[in-house]
């Protein structure tokens, strides 16, 4: 019995040393794993300002406006702009890659889904390589109607068009997209701390119900910020919100977010991609690539710099903007161009009036001659007059006085210099955003100079004009990455020109459009179905050729 016992106590003393030896095995073994991924995430961290975006400083200076009124927005009923043109899928050749040129860069959103329609693409899992000088990876806004988590119909495509940097986490939500790639060029070296990372966006809805008030829903996203998860909404929606002033963005708790989708985010830089690209085990060959290139990618500028090299101060500039603003009110594209046009021609006529009375070389010319007799005021007062009532442009009440606002517009050009009506000219009048973006009857798109969405004073991004040289080579290193995604299957292209913004450089847009398209051509054998949409800026010649000034 005495020795049964001592075999016990042996038996209990060995198995707590060697559970204690587990256990000891076990918490060196995590602590080396947790030392290495805290090693890891040293280096691969996903800061949001990583994420770049072209936040129209419009679209930014409603958001805080749009949080106080959100349960009060009613969308306006318009048609669906969804594949207008019966004809952009259309091809002979079944083996051509189609290549959609858009302006603004959410206005790829028809395009894509069309083609998820079409069976080019499916429905999802694709894989975005997004070739741009910024990430576009902002948030969409949660509206009354908004196709949550869900594959949307056509006359729903609209809500996922908000603004020029909320389509790919809108497309995500959608499952049409599970894998971005951005590849951003070496002159946004600044905004990133290594050449490439990898890492996830969770997204989901956050909802809060009161008694007294009814359930109030906003999209939430969740990624890694230094060693914390942290989940973000763009809304004040709970009173555990915290309030973001750099950043602009309400934390939330974790618990708060439910996750309805992953999204892979990889960064990289231009040289890098190269390489990359080239690996069969980075790209797998069963993934769907959407190829999205922005012609941002070669540089940013200010469209307003014209403007400033005149010697018009920002005061003037804003007074004439709001003067346009206040007076026409285009609904349509045909609108816009017309708007545009009867306000070049007012500036062409004073702008020849003024050089035939300061150069005598040019009083008998046909053109002063033309002009001499002109009434400026009188002349497009009868103008505006004829065009609204057909229809052709529209003012923004029906009590609006043609008479009040050519009599106002006509001083103020009476104030310029012949430079100054110049750059006027150049930079030309458009809405600040495009009559296809989501509108709603507190959002309507503002008309006025397009001096695009940033100045020198306030810009959401970082300005590179960039030289003729770097242009050139810009073009061959885009050409090669190109090419190494011709071994993969590319599904659909969209190119997004980004002049209505300005973002593109304008002075260059001609050349880095033709270089894009040359790229495109070369490495794909000259197999692209090209196609421009019907409401370019300026058409299909460009915003800078539609007049010439």
């Amino acid at each position: 019995m005495l020795f049964g016992d001592k075999m016990k106590i042996m038996c209990r003393r060995h198995c707590i040393r060697y559970v204690f030896t587990f256990m000891t095995m076990c918490f060196v073994v995590g602590m080396y794993m947790a030392a290495i991924k805290h090693n890891m995430d040293v280096h691969k961290q996903f800061h949001i300002k990583r994420l770049k975006v072209k936040r129209d400083v419009h679209v930014h200076s409603r958001v805080h406006e749009f949080r106080q009124r959100m349960t009060n927005l009613k969308p306006i009923k318009e048609p669906p702009h969804v594949d207008k043109d019966k004809n952009s899928f259309k091809r002979e050749d079944n083996d051509s890659l189609h290549v959609h040129i858009v302006e603004e860069h959410h206005e790829v959103i028809p395009y894509w889904f069309a083609a998820v329609r079409k069976g080019i693409l499916p429905r999802s899992g694709n894989t975005l390589v997004h070739i741009d000088g910024h990430s576009d990876l902002a948030p969409p806004r949660f509206i009354p109607g908004y196709p949550t988590f869900k594959m949307p119909h056509e006359k729903d495509l609209r809500y996922l068009m908000q603004s020029n940097d909320v389509f790919i986490q809108a497309s995500a939500m959608t499952g049409l997209v599970n894998r971005v790639i951005w590849v951003w060029p070496d002159w946004d070296q600044s905004n990133h701390d290594s050449n490439y990372f990898m890492s996830t966006i969770s997204l989901g809805m956050v909802m809060t119900g009161q008694k007294t008030k009814p359930a109030r829903k906003e999209f939430c996203a969740c990624l890694k910020n230094e060693t914390r998860f942290e989940c973000r909404t763009i809304a004040n929606i709970s009173r555990q919100a915290n309030y973001s002033v750099e950043d602009d963005y309400f934390t939330i708790p974790r618990s708060m977010c439910k996750i309805m989708k992953i999204l892979i985010v990889e960064e990289i830089h231009e040289f890098k991609a190269l390489s990359f690209f080239g690996k069969s085990d980075w790209i797998a060959e069963s993934e769907n690539i959407i190829l999205d290139i922005d012609e941002d990618y070669f540089g940013c500028s200010y469209a307003i710099q014209p403007l400033l090299k005149s010697n018009l101060s920002l005061s003037k500039i804003v007074k004439l903007d709001n003067l346009i603003a206040a007076h026409l009110c285009p609904t349509s594209f045909s609108h816009e161009k017309e708007s545009d046009k009867y306000l070049v021609d007012i500036l062409a006529v004073a702008r020849t009036k003024r050089a035939c009375i300061k150069d005598n070389r040019l009083k008998h010319t046909d053109r002063c001659n033309e002009t001499a007799n002109v009434d400026l005021l009188k002349h497009f007062k009868h103008k505006l007059e004829r065009l609204v009532s057909n229809n052709i442009v529209r003012m923004c009440s029906k009590y609006d006085n043609a008479y009040a606002f050519a009599h106002s517009l006509v001083t103020k050009i009476a104030t310029y210099s012949i430079n100054q009506i110049r750059a006027l000219q150049e930079t030309g009048f458009c809405s600040h955003t495009s009559t296809k973006t989501f509108r709603t009857d507190q959002n309507t798109p503002r008309f006025g100079i397009c001096k695009g969405s940033n100045t020198p004073e306030d810009t959401a991004v970082l300005e590179h004009t960039p030289t003729l040289t770097e242009l050139a080579t810009r073009s061959v290193l885009l050409k090669g990455l190109l090419k190494k995604l011709t071994d993969h299957s590319v599904k659909l292209v969209t190119v997004s020109r980004s002049v209505r913004d300005g973002y593109t450089p304008r002075q260059f847009f001609e050349r880095i459009e033709a270089n894009v398209l040359n790229g495109l051509n070369e490495s794909f054998h000259g197999q692209i179905d090209l196609h421009y949409d019907r409401e370019l800026l300026g058409g299909k010649p460009g915003w800078p050729a539609r007049h010439k000034a």
